[in-house]
């Protein structure tokens, strides 16, 4: 199984931040958040800088090899930014007759009127992601995304350099790629049917729910995934301590071929006993 290889420009590190879009008073209002409630600030952006995506391209090609399909979740997805981000890494990177295996992504958020919005078809892009995916992401987004218009306005949203930012509508390769849903984050990992073979994003969430929805998120994982399925989080999520909860519910941190200097957020429910098994199986842990 060969993956499409990609061009190494010697990235070392991403300087920048994210690029601040969503802005939303409504999301995991039913969680509770740290902040108070009388506002949720949130953020996401296309090829968000805390994650290698080549390198997770990578692992979950080969850590997955004896698998037929793997479950792709995103939760608390937003605007869809993270689901995209991935279907536009399988798409480009991962050989033809194996995309299938990998996609759709089942991608989710409580917040209504964003699910409406992505559940359209369009997304708001700053400038600067294209910038962020074309020459740190190796990712050209333009082949990805056309029908340029002006902003999506979502109630009660704002964008933060609204004169840099445009709607665009995916290509329908990309559209069929992600499935968007309103539901929470406990709701979908409770009733995910797993067998070694899912791979969950819930990135830069965890310092917007209250401690016991975060403990009950980590927990929840731990019970239903199996050995060999992976749970991916964001920088962000460290001041909610999220990395040692995972920990304390079976997650270890794999070894990973990082471009980048921070960590890899990417946690593998399992063992020492299934690390073993794996690597006598010619498999990365």
């Amino acid at each position: 199984m060969k993956i499409i290889p990609i061009n190494n420009n010697g990235i070392n590190n991403l300087a920048f931040g994210s690029c601040f879009r969503v802005y939303s008073p409504k999301a995991i209002k039913n969680a509770g958040n740290c902040f108070g409630k009388d506002k949720i600030r949130t953020s996401t952006n296309i090829f968000r800088e805390d994650l290698d995506w080549y390198a997770l391209i990578q692992y979950i090609h080969s850590h997955f090899a004896d698998k037929e399909k793997v479950q792709v979740y995103s939760l608390a997805c937003s605007d869809g930014s993270e689901a995209y981000s991935f279907a536009m890494s399988v798409l480009e990177y991962i050989p033809k007759e194996y995309r299938s295996k990998y996609l759709p992504v089942n991608a989710c958020d409580i917040d209504k009127e964003i699910v409406k919005s992505a559940a359209k078809r369009r997304i708001n892009i700053d400038n600067i992601e294209f910038l962020i995916s074309e020459k740190y992401g190796n990712v050209k987004i333009g082949k990805y995304f056309c029908d340029q218009k002006e902003i999506v306005s979502i109630k009660q949203n704002i964008t933060s350099d609204i004169d840099k930012a445009f709607s665009y509508r995916p290509v329908k390769d990309l559209r069929e790629a992600v499935l968007f849903k309103c539901s929470d984050i406990l709701t979908e990992l409770k009733n995910i049917k797993d067998n070694g073979n899912s791979i969950i994003f819930c990135r830069n969430v965890f310092p917007y729910l209250s401690k016991r929805y975060a403990d009950a998120v980590a927990e929840t994982a731990g019970e239903k995934l199996k050995n060999g399925s992976l749970f991916i989080i964001g920088d962000y999520d460290a001041y909610a301590d999220i990395d040692n909860k995972l920990d304390k519910n079976g997650f270890f941190q794999p070894s990973i071929n990082n471009r980048f200097l921070h960590g890899n957020n990417i946690f593998q429910r399992g063992s020492s006993e299934e690390i073993t098994k794996r690597l006598n199986s010619g498999f990365l842990i």
